[in-house]
């Protein structure tokens, strides 16, 4: 999660580059800071739905959903788009034209949050639209009638009034006040109250909260309704008539903008119904606010919108009933705002260049039906086993059984391979490949250790990509990505150098090249020119990351930005990177002579890792996990191989005393996979035995040298032996209590594995 200051209002942040996922946008305006919580979903091509999409996740009234159209959004015939729970609002941004051909709603999709003001945008004259914290007012209903009087409606909810979101209405009040209808917020129009019967009935919660329950008295035992909330407030059974819970939902906060929008369907955020009860009905809950914006005077069509509070429930017993109250109505606004158009380009070295998404986002080889069909692709192989295990059958998008797949003879003593050619005058830059084993579950024959290679005369081969220790299970898909090298190249081939299989076969179910994300075209030269950026210019730059600006020339590409802002805008990059698995290794040894163990400190939090390799011989080679060899080149199999904080520290002494080298080197390995991940190393300490060197005795106190920290029993006497004193180390022994005589004894007692180097003492 991000946090993002600096800007006036939601949609200033809209107009730059914003990450999909959960963020804070802090909005500074009217002398105050309002941070919305968001949570981010980015489309960056055309979009058409034919089937309504889930959008948003399952976490309810936290965030604002905020799904951002990079180009066009189609909406089909049949088709709504509405957040799959109930979310703080929901803003659709579209950076080209919104045709609405189905619906787009926030009905019955407020949250129960408190509100904020929601500073949405500054519109084409300057001034600052926002939602108000606060929405239509609370209604009550005071007692209307007796319970046989004559049939009666609660009023309605409050009416919401500039972009207010409308209020909820009030339980029917039949013998007793009506449980009162609660006022809106930004984010939620007002729940309904229960319906009453003779007593106090539920007033709805604030907030966008639950409906009010509704209430009948034991006496009489008539049902009444419960008001519409998050959730509906529960119903009031009795015995001459079934009474229904209130509706579940209150209208929402809906924000569209398009550059232009044609809204041929319904865009609508209303409430939801009050509960039917057998003399009282409760109360709607309140409409919700849509906001329709565009960067032309008036959009193409507005169409239909609708934010209307949800219906009263009704008191069912005629003349001796009553209705509850509907919801007040939300307001919609028609805008027209300024968003900016930014385009992108970058200047590396004096080539002035875009990047474009590839056209190939999976497999660049269709579905092979032999090894030169289709055309222009030609698949070899090192051997094959017969027939029915050609070369083709690793590229043909099936895996279904034991003979779907590649597989070597076992009369090759060299290294087998398998080989692709893209056709003359076609090269290809990978940025993954993906090998899924042979569907065998006794004899995957599958290959162990491999180099990817790529080449563009079929002799001299690039190793791309090496792979040590691979995974031997049955039709197991397996997703191997790298970037060191960017270059394009016609012809790929896996070299395979060991297999797990007895006889020497080996064989692969599926192979598939997977090309990088996207590639680079030159433009011109510098100088840039706006009609470089009116017809190449790129909209956005989510597309570009770390591993995008590698295939660049130059180590320091320039950004460069065009803009249609007025006045002298100032522009500013903040650039946030999850860093790349990284390898760290101690430049010097530890010295293992007489160390008992060695303590490690890491923190580690979300999916961040913290791991260590080991060097007995001065880092020239590293051994991981139960001593296994690790390929410090190859960061996966670092990764697989290395040992957690909690192995290191379970070092006993004798395990550091079986490094011959009685030397020992520390490597980290370290990983995070988003930004929030923590993974860090912050210490590694050895524990040796304590030496005390260089001993002295102030009146009688005794040093000595130990190899172990126990340390023996020390005694004095001065009477040849038959009277002693204990002393102790370092402290000075006072020989009063002892016998007088003319010699003096010092005595050790030593247990089991302790040795006594020397004794010295002194006296005062």
């Amino acid at each position: 999660m991000a946090t993002y200051t600096g800007k006036k209002t939601v949609f200033d942040y809209l107009q730059g580059s914003i990450p999909d996922g959960d963020h804070v946008f802090s909005t500074t305006a009217n002398g105050e800071t309002v941070d919305i919580n968001v949570e981010m979903i980015n489309f960056t091509g055309d979009v058409e739905y034919t089937a309504s999409p889930v959008l948003g996740n399952t976490t309810t009234d936290q965030r604002m959903l905020i799904v951002k159209y990079h180009k066009n959004l189609t909406v089909g015939t049949g088709v709504t788009i509405t957040p799959q729970v109930r979310k703080r609002g929901m803003l659709i941004f579209v950076r080209g034209v919104l045709t609405n051909n189905g619906t787009i709603t926030m009905t019955a999709r407020g949250a129960a949050a408190a509100g904020q003001n929601v500073y949405m945008f500054n519109d084409v004259s300057g001034s600052l639209c926002y939602i108000p914290a606060d929405g239509a007012a609370a209604k009550a209903q005071p007692y209307q009638t007796s319970e046989t009087g004559g049939h009666t409606s609660a009023a309605a909810g409050n009416n919401g009034t500039g972009r207010q979101l409308g209020g909820g209405g009030p339980g029917a009040a039949r013998g007793a006040a009506g449980g009162t209808g609660a006022a809106a917020t930004s984010f939620s129009g007002g729940s309904g109250g229960g319906g009453s019967n003779n007593g106090t009935a539920g007033s709805a919660a604030a907030n966008g909260g639950a409906g009010g329950a509704g209430y009948s008295s034991s006496s009489y035992s008539h049902s009444a309704g419960g008001g519409a909330g998050n959730p509906g407030g529960a119903a009031a059974a009795g015995n001459r008539g079934d009474a229904g819970p209130g509706g579940a939902g209150t209208g929402g906060l809906l924000i569209i903008y398009g550059f232009d929008v044609i809204n041929n369907g319904t865009i609508s955020a209303n409430g939801s119904a009050g509960g039917n009860g057998y003399r009282a009905g409760g109360g709607g809950s309140g409409g919700g606010h849509v906001e329709l914006a565009t960067s032309k005077a008036t959009p193409t069509k507005a169409g239909t919108i609708t934010v209307a509070g949800g219906t009263r429930g009704v008191g069912t017993r005629g003349d001796e009933s009553g209705d509850g109250g509907s919801g007040g109505s939300g307001t919609y606004s028609i805008t027209q705002v300024k968003v900016s158009v930014n385009k992108y380009l970058f200047q590396d070295g004096l080539d002035i260049k875009k990047y474009a998404a590839s056209s190939y986002p999976n497999d660049v080889l269709p579905a092979m039906t032999a090894n030169n069909n289709p055309s222009p692709y030609l698949i070899k192989a090192s051997s094959i086993y017969v027939a029915t295990n050609d070369a083709w059958k690793a590229f043909n998008n099936t895996n279904a059984d034991a003979d779907d797949c590649w597989h070597s003879s076992n009369t090759d003593t060299g290294a087998q391979w398998l080989q692709i050619d893209l056709g003359a005058g076609v090269q290809k830059r990978i940025g993954s490949y993906a090998i899924t084993t042979r569907n065998h579950p006794s004899f995957p024959q599958s290959p162990k250790n491999w180099i990817l290679q790529g080449s563009n005369d079929e002799s001299a081969w690039d190793n791309l990509h090496t792979v040590s220790g691979a995974v031997s299970t049955s039709n197991l898909r397996s997703v191997y990505e790298f970037s060191s090298n960017p270059n394009l190249y016609r012809y790929f081939r896996i070299l395979i150098s060991a297999n797990y299989s007895s006889t020497g076969h080996v064989a692969i179910g599926e192979m598939e090249l997977i090309e990088a994300k996207g590639s680079w075209t030159t433009i011109g030269t510098s100088p840039a020119t706006k009609a470089m950026f009116d017809t190449d210019g790129m909209a956005d730059l989510s597309a570009i990351n770390s591993e995008t600006l590698r295939l660049l020339s130059s180590t320091l590409p320039e950004l460069l930005v065009w803009t249609d802002e007025e006045g002298e805008p100032t522009r500013s990059m903040s650039t946030t990177a999850v860093p790349k698995p990284v390898l760290v290794l101690a430049l010097n040894d530890i010295d293992l002579d007489q160390m008992k163990g060695m303590n490690v400190t890491t923190v580690q939090s979300g999916a961040g890792i913290a791991k260590f390799i080991l060097s007995a011989d001065g880092g020239a080679t590293w051994i991981g996990l139960g001593g296994t060899s690790v390929n410090i080149s190859d960061m996966s199999d670092v990764k697989s191989k290395a040992l957690a904080a909690s192995e290191i520290t379970a070092f006993t002494q004798a395990n550091w005393e079986a490094f011959i080298s009685r030397k020992i080197r520390v490597g980290v390995y370290l990983e995070q996979s988003a930004l929030t991940d923590v993974a860090s190393a912050d210490g590694v300490t050895a524990a040796y035995n304590r030496y005390l060197l260089n001993p002295m005795l102030e009146g009688l106190a005794i040093g000595y040298d130990l190899v172990e920290v126990r340390e023996p029993e020390l005694f004095i006497s001065r009477d040849d032996g038959s009277t002693w004193l204990k002393a102790t180390t370092d402290v000075l022994s006072k020989l009063d209590s002892l016998p007088t005589g003319k010699s003096l004894r010092v005595k050790a007692v030593l247990k089991n594995g302790q040795e006594l180097q020397g004794i010295s003492y002194s006296w005062i």
